[in-house]
């Protein structure tokens, strides 16, 4: 074979090495364009994603509603990661409201609470209605709450009784927990679809203005829930200074000095 042959046999096989290499990249291409928008999806009850006793009646969370089905609203859809994520979520937080619930010590007449977590921890349990205050809410009442008694505070957050308020001096997570017995009695009766709304606020030094957290709205004078406590509640990231205070709409069903009312507020983590 001739040197020409050689030369034309050589160039051959670098022609088909580049061929090759380019129907490779081309193909890699092609598989990452097919692939990069497919997306696992998954669908389940919505109940499985909303966690017990401490979210907001009658209020489905926005991370939730947006997965609801047209084709039926019991069911949500969605990213298998968003769903996982939120189906661990709940879990966590039905956790977390199951243990500190637990470990708070029962309201007794007779026997004083003590606090189960160490004193340097910020938290504090308020017990008892004593007074109502105006809000910048129109209808709203904010409530004045018992210093004494059933109250207890430790770990540098305050009670500011005279205003209604918890003020935190230490930046962080806390879980927040409310519970208020509505009372419908022969002098108030409401109509049947009217709402009682009750909100937390935060007056935040860092924002410089209040905001609205949480809120709730019941019916208390529907047979189903008819003198029946209202409990509810979330977790916060809450800077220093902030200041928290519940407002009801319907100041007259709730009944004063009850320690069955109670705001507890309960650091997490930094």
């Amino acid at each position: 074979m001739g040197r020409s042959s050689l030369l034309i046999l050589k160039i051959a096989t670098i022609v088909q090495a580049v061929v090759l290499l380019a129907i490779t990249i081309t193909w890699e291409r092609k598989r990452h364009d097919n692939t990069a928008n497919i997306v696992a999806k998954m669908c389940s009850e919505c109940t499985d994603l909303l966690p017990r006793g401490v979210m907001i009646e009658d209020k489905i969370p926005e991370n939730v509603e947006s997965l609801i089905s047209e084709e039926n609203s019991t069911i949500c859809c969605g990213d298998v990661k968003q769903m996982l994520e939120l189906a661990v979520m709940k879990t966590a937080l039905e956790k977390l409201y199951e243990q500190k619930i637990g470990t708070l010590p029962e309201v007794s007449v007779k026997v004083p609470c003590q606090p189960q977590d160490p004193p340097d921890i910020p938290q504090g349990r308020i017990a008892g209605v004593v007074g109502f205050l105006p809000t910048q809410w129109p209808g709203f009442h904010r409530l004045v709450w018992n210093k004494n008694n059933h109250t207890r505070i430790s770990g540098g957050l305050q009670h500011l009784d005279l205003d209604g308020e918890l003020f935190i001096r230490k930046a962080g997570t806390y879980f927040v927990s409310i519970s208020l017995n509505l009372v419908s009695n022969a002098s108030f009766l409401g109509p049947l679809h009217e709402y009682v709304t009750i909100r937390m606020s935060v007056l935040s030094h860092q924002l410089g203005y209040t905001r609205v957290v949480l809120e709730n709205r019941s019916r208390p004078w529907d047979e189903k829930t008819l003198n029946k406590p209202v409990h509810f509640g979330a977790i916060f990231n809450f800077h220093e200074y902030d200041r928290l205070s519940l407002s009801i709409s319907h100041p007259s069903l709730i009944a004063l000095n009850s320690f069955i009312d109670q705001f507890i507020v309960i650091f997490q983590f930094s």
